[in-house]
């Protein structure tokens, strides 16, 4: 695979993107994929169930789109990369498809767009002295992507933490991040309340049981195989970025540092899910994309980078062989 395809053309990295996503969801399109577990309190208004299966995953797409434009943005206009790059866009769309349960028009789907803005708003605040108002929006938009997808109440901490290791920022900004993620919280009830809605209620926390939740999962070994090639691969590339770690910006070094300590939260969301639920762990295409990425422009073995990367997509598409042909070979979209 030419390096100027991904790295340098952007358009033709898009179409590559589109492509692999609309692949990869392919099934999808010949049955409903709506899937409700960890929704907030939002979520239900939508009634995803009702649309039809085609509906589902164009918007599902959609969302991802968004999601990656604006986390390529946020990679532009900071100059994140040291340069404009097809990358983020492509290992985005990677990600996004390595499982077929990654398909379902869930919930975090939903909230991946807020958690991309909150991002931007993050590192516009990095460059403000007084940042309260760009705080502010980054609260607001954490608490929309809890008020979609309920298990994500937790990355309001991330929120807390990322902006303390962005910049030394002043009691004042976290007040303000504080209030822009209360508020659509107190909006919300406040408008079921007087309109006496009794629909909406807030999932009750609980914890994941892991001997049970492993035991189910014992026998998809493609889940096993996508998870510990994802993990392989993100380490890898973490162990070359902390190597070019010195000859990265300021505001460079401490994006990387506050986005992979996102996956702590996440973690801490999927234990806390009423439910196990791998929608949880959604954001993690964010430092996916972003390590990914780097590791592909700073490794000088190209040959080895390729045929990591053609591995981790045959992985992908022996998952979703095993997902729509497993067991006894029964198409599964066939009744």
């Amino acid at each position: 695979m030419p390096k100027a395809f991904l790295h340098k053309n952007k358009p033709l990295a898009l179409v590559a993107s589109l492509s692999i996503v609309l692949l990869f969801r392919l099934g999808n399109f010949f049955e409903p994929v709506a899937e409700s577990s960890g929704a907030g309190i939002l979520y239900p208004f939508l009634r995803v169930e009702v649309w039809p299966a085609l509906v589902q995953v164009l918007v599902s797409v959609a969302l991802l789109v968004i999601s990656a434009a604006i986390f390529d943005l946020i990679l532009t206009r900071f100059n994140i990369l040291g340069s404009i790059s097809g990358y983020p866009l492509f290992f985005f769309a990677v990600f996004a498809s390595l499982h077929p349960a990654m398909g379902s028009m869930s919930p975090a789907v939903l909230a991946l767009p807020f958690i991309g803005a909150a991002c931007w708003a993050l590192l516009i605040n990095y460059s403000e002295k007084r940042g309260q108002f760009t705080a502010l929006w980054s609260g607001l938009f954490l608490a929309f992507a809890a008020l979609f997808y309920a298990p994500f109440i937790l990355l309001f901490p991330f929120g807390i933490v990322a902006l303390a290791t962005l910049k030394p920022a002043s009691g004042r900004e976290f007040i303000a991040q504080s209030m822009g993620f209360l508020l659509p919280f107190g909006f919300a009830y406040a408008v079921f309340y007087l309109s006496d809605y009794h629909g909406a209620r807030w999932p009750l926390p609980g914890y994941v049981d892991l001997p049970n939740f492993f035991d189910a999962l014992s026998s998809d070994w493609d889940i096993w195989m996508v998870t510990v090639l994802v993990f392989g691969l993100l380490n890898f590339a973490l162990f070359i970025s902390f190597n070019q770690m010195s000859t990265y910006k300021i505001l460079v070094r401490r994006f990387f540092v506050a986005l992979i300590m996102l996956p702590a939260f996440l973690v801490l969301a999927f234990m806390m899910s009423p439910l196990p639920d791998v929608g949880a762990f959604w954001p993690v295409v964010f430092p996916f994309s972003l390590l990914s990425s780097r590791l592909f422009i700073d490794f000088r073995s190209k040959a080895f980078l390729r045929l990591l990367l053609g591995l981790v997509l045959l992985i992908a598409l022996l998952a979703h062989f095993n997902y729509y042909f497993g067991g006894d070979f029964t198409f599964k979209l066939v009744n």
